[in-house]
């Protein structure tokens, strides 16, 4: 059965902060997202609160939120 895929789009306030890190830590989170982009979805944390139902993701100490 092949995984599946998701679609990562950035909200724009997200992809001008990302934009603003040194290139090696955004190549590292960019890592990341194509992670969450092929479903692995290891190490996630679901949140609570106003953000139930969505999961964090860590890339060092960067958390990547995912709705």
């Amino acid at each position: 059965m092949p995984a599946l895929m998701y679609k990562v789009v950035f909200h724009p306030s997200a992809e001008k902060e990302f934009l603003k890190f040194p290139q090696k830590d955004r190549e590292f989170i960019a890592s990341k997202i194509t992670d969450l982009s092929k479903g692995i979805f290891k190490g996630d944390k679901p949140l609570k609160g106003k953000h139930k139902g969505k999961f964090r993701k860590r890339a060092g100490r960067t958390k990547v939120k995912l709705s």
